[in-house]
């Protein structure tokens, strides 16, 4: 008997699979990447065009915060004032190091480095600009090194699965029952459908809470997409 296949949403399929997943640290490249890069021309544009002046430190400040760990971390402000050559006063904020803001009081004066045709490009802790470009840059790269071996990783996992919905041998098959795996998914057990198909060929699903698999008790027929390269079995639920 002929079976008619199931119209299949690729890129709703991709998200089930959780395919998109990988954007997550492409984004997260991309947004590191671009402060880095940012901060490494801020960094060029000192050395050429930067001149020297002087800053008044008008305010020292410190903000808390917790890391993906949970551990507090705390960041270091500078609040300043200086005048460019033949410009109006200019006030700034700039984070920096614990050591560079312990040796500066309130009211010192302290030399400051800035481009001269954009006085709003400055550093007062010399080498700053670079090395938080550098910082930024570096973990922007390794982001994007993490997005490109998970894209790979999941692509050839999830090849299967597309090859089976796009061009796969529709079979039916005879449910014979569940299996618990050690997985959870917010906070509920999960658990594959497994059959034997028409063929004699046996198979399992992707994971779903077990309420997801109570209509498919032992005995159930269901229909199951072969995969016509590797004759992995997917049942049309995980699509």
């Amino acid at each position: 008997m002929t079976m008619q296949r199931k119209q299949v949403s690729y890129p709703r399929l991709l998200w089930r699979l959780g395919a998109l997943w990988v954007l997550f640290p492409l984004i997260f490249a991309v947004s590191f990447g671009g402060i880095g890069l940012y901060m490494l021309q801020q960094a060029r544009l000192l050395d050429r065009y930067g001149i020297e002046g002087t800053a008044v430190i008008e305010d020292k400040y410190t903000r808390t915060g917790r890391d993906s760990d949970g551990r507090t971390t705390v960041t270091y402000y500078l609040s300043f004032t200086f005048r460019p050559e033949g410009g109006a006063p200019l006030s700034a904020s700039e984070s920096v190091q614990r050591g560079f803001y312990n040796q500066v009081r309130e009211g010192d004066e302290i030399p400051i480095r800035y481009v001269a045709h954009r006085p709003e490009l400055n550093e007062i802790e010399p080498g700053s600009s670079k090395l938080l470009g550098w910082v930024f840059g570096g973990i922007g790269l390794v982001a994007a090194v993490v997005s490109v071996g998970l894209a790979g990783w999941m692509w050839r996992r999830k090849l299967s699965v597309l090859r089976a919905a796009r061009n796969g041998e529709v079979r039916q098959a005879r449910v014979t029952g569940t299996r618990r795996t050690n997985v959870q998914k917010n906070n509920r057990q999960m658990y594959v459908l497994q059959w034997i198909d028409a063929t004699g060929q046996d198979g399992e699903s992707r994971m779903f809470p077990h309420d997801a698999l109570s209509a498919y008790p032992a005995g159930s027929v269901i229909v199951v997409y072969v995969d016509p390269k590797t004759g992995r079995g997917w049942w049309e639920k995980d699509f």
